[in-house]
């Protein structure tokens, strides 16, 4: 059989260099795309690397998102990262343009190549044929110094497509119907690959929707070829030139293989609390009350929605939202006249996405939304032509009967608009840049290498089910301070110990006056030997790269529980806290708040596949605890970090 497409991509970026052994694939990264949630946290890491320059072919960040709050933080932050970039060797994508993944796509996409995405970016790149790899700040950072990606072996989901759809399907459409005959999804890293003859059919446009509905289907990645659609999509951007076809090979291997026909796909819908996604044809339910299209919405979507509402009026009933924040749809739409004709219609165009949904769910009705970014809890996910029929009916009705009439075709294939004027590019020279800071951006800590027995006290003892959001509560006092890590430590554990932090830093200075022989030594200025107890899925919940950066600088050093959540736990070792697990619940209840800890096999003893004795020095008792870690994980470890091992390397070179 042949090799998948995604299989191809995997093996012509594999990493040569040898080093310690992985439980996931090594991959040379030819882009990065730092969205602009994620862009101050990330540079602030690079910069402890020590190095001068990214070492990335394409860089590109964006400032703040634009949903942030205007403030005195996020124009420090703005100037922050825009310096950042200029200094460091990316390009940077100023306000107005729309987020980083948004820019990237239009401009800088290109088939065959990989590129890693900041946590808060949206995975459209593989409808041009690339492999997109997730990754939160840290890993960012250790890319951007140079160091390679590490991919879990994915499991490949290949879906054939046959024929061609209706003129009244487009991409979200599609997404559901997939939604209905894909196997329950269970597995870490899930890659979605379609092929097939069918695939000529779908538009770039399609693509996009698809790729980026990938959160839907439970997967991490939707993956399309390059072929003649992908050459003319980029001849109308100028960049022809970048195209080259990949595609799978003849009967290609796949870990599970299904069939679609697009011509029997049909306009769908998904409501909150459904098993399934439904057809549209026949559908009951209730009024309509609001329709919001938000800012994910290819410019091509918003062609559609104009020539579907064009010369009607929305229902009186009903408020049609529209939210475009990058600058490329709104030239389109004032160019080619679109914009104006939903005005006419009877649309509300905003430039954000927040807030679209405020007041839309009183009066009992329902409220439809397509390309949301924000918060789209209860609402029914429907394709682009649905929802203008709901915004002209009142009524979740099939686009097919209540758009009778307008046209069944569009012009998704208008060249868009091709301005560069809002990317700033880096300087020749780094030395000619000045990196602009405001006071809250400081210096991350670092964590401190295992150079001997771990020794400290439990700092902290946790219950089960201890989830991110009581690690580090994020609410309007803490988030402003999301870049100055010492006035964050303060918040940590707040509602579980409100005395913790004073706790933590108490040990420290004690440290420092007295140290012990054994313990831990200094860290970026601190001495911390503590450890923190913990039940079931510990931090559980979202990414909270902070948590860590806090926990490293009030001196935690170990963590022990039963289990983790997967993004704490990535956080915990990149920033060489160590994670262990409780082998019974007697080993459990063998450790409490207070208790002087000792792990002496240590750095030699921290092996795969090994446990460790960790010795009560309180109670005179000893434990056995296991980890999972795998050799590079435990090269992090021993080091102090991710950043610790790249600038060692950097120092040894």
């Amino acid at each position: 059989m042949g090799a998948s497409l995604a299989r191809q991509l995997l093996d012509a970026h594999r990493w040569a260099t040898r080093g310690p052994r992985s439980a996931g694939e090594l991959l040379r990264v030819d882009q990065v795309v730092i969205d602009g949630g994620a862009a101050a946290l990330t540079f602030l890491a690079f910069e402890s690397t020590g190095r001068p320059r990214v070492a990335i072919d394409l860089v590109l960040s964006g400032g703040p998102p634009a949903t942030a709050p205007l403030s005195g933080a996020t124009i420090d932050e703005a100037v922050f990262v825009e310096t950042a970039c200029r200094r460091y060797g990316a390009l940077f994508s100023r306000a107005g343009s729309g987020p980083a993944h948004r820019v990237h796509a239009a401009r800088y996409a290109a088939p065959g190549r990989t590129l890693m995405l900041s946590t808060g970016g949206v995975p459209v790149a593989g409808a041009w044929g690339m492999l997109v790899i997730g990754a939160g700040e840290i890993d960012v950072a250790a890319t951007l110094a140079g160091s390679p990606a590490i991919v879990p072996a994915p499991r490949i989901v290949g879906v054939e497509l046959h024929g061609r759809p209706s003129p009244w399907v487009g991409g979200e459409d599609v997404v559901l119907a997939l939604a209905r005959h894909l196997p329950p999804i269970d597995e870490p890293l899930v890659w979605l690959e379609l092929h097939g003859p069918g695939v000529a059919a779908l538009p770039m446009a399609q693509r996009m929707a698809i790729a980026r509905r990938a959160s839907r289907l439970g997967v991490q990645l939707v993956l399309f070829p390059s072929d003649e659609v992908t050459r003319e999509a980029l001849r109308a951007q100028g960049r022809e030139t970048e195209w080259k076809a990949w595609a799978a090979e003849a009967e290609p291997a796949y870990d599970v293989a299904l069939e679609l026909g697009l011509a029997e796909v049909e306009p769908m819908l998904e409501r909150p609390g459904d098993a399934a996604p439904a057809a549209l044809i026949g559908h009951v339910g209730p009024a309509v009350r609001a329709v919001a299209i938000g800012p994910e919405a290819e410019t091509t979507d918003l062609r559609r929605l104009a020539r579907r509402v064009d010369g009607r009026s929305v229902h009186p009933d009903v408020r049609l939202t529209v939210a475009i924040d990058h600058r490329q749809a709104l030239e389109s739409g004032v160019r080619e006249g679109w914009l104006a004709r939903l005005r006419t219609a009877g649309a509300v165009i905003v430039d954000r996405d927040g807030g679209m949904m405020a007041g839309a769910r009183h009066g009992g009705g329902a409220v439809m939304g397509y390309a949301l970014r924000g918060d789209a809890t209860g609402t029914i996910a429907a394709g682009i032509d649905a929802c203008a029929a709901a915004a002209l009916t009142a009524a979740i009705a099939d686009p097919r009967t209540a758009l009778e009439g307008a046209p069944a075709t569009t012009d998704e294939d208008a060249p868009p608009p091709l301005d560069d004027r809002a990317i700033v590019k880096p300087v020749a020279e780094a030395e000619a840049a000045m990196v602009v800071r405001g006071p809250r951006l400081r210096p991350l800590p670092l964590g401190r290498a295992i150079a001997g027995p771990l020794r400290g006290v439990v700092l902290l003892e946790a219950g089960d089910h201890v989830g991110i959001d009581a690690v580090l509560p994020w609410g309007a006092r803490v988030r402003p301070l999301r870049y100055d890590v010492d006035a964050l430590a303060r918040f940590a554990f707040a509602g579980i110990d409100p005395a913790f932090a004073a706790r933590a830093r108490a040990r420290i200075a004690t440290e420092v006056a007295t140290p012990g022989a054994g313990r831990v030594g200094p860290a970026d200025g601190a001495v911390g030997g503590g450890f923190l107890v913990a039940g079931t899925g510990f931090g559980a919940g979202g990414r909270r790269p902070q948590a860590a950066l806090v926990a490293v600088r009030l001196g935690v050093r170990g963590v022990m529980a039963f289990s983790y959540g997967a993004a704490w736990r990535g956080e915990l070792i990149a920033n060489g806290i160590l994670p262990l697990a409780f082998a019974s619940a007697t080993d459990r209840t063998g450790v409490a708040a207070g208790d002087e800890l000792e792990i002496p096999d240590l750095p030699e003893g921290l092996e795969p596949g090994r446990p460790l004795v960790v010795r009560n020095l309180t109670r005179g008792a000893q434990l056995t605890l296991r980890h999972d870690l795998d050799a590079r994980e435990i090269e992090t470890v021993r080091a102090g970090g991710v950043l610790r091992v790249i600038a060692a390397r950097r120092a040894a070179a």
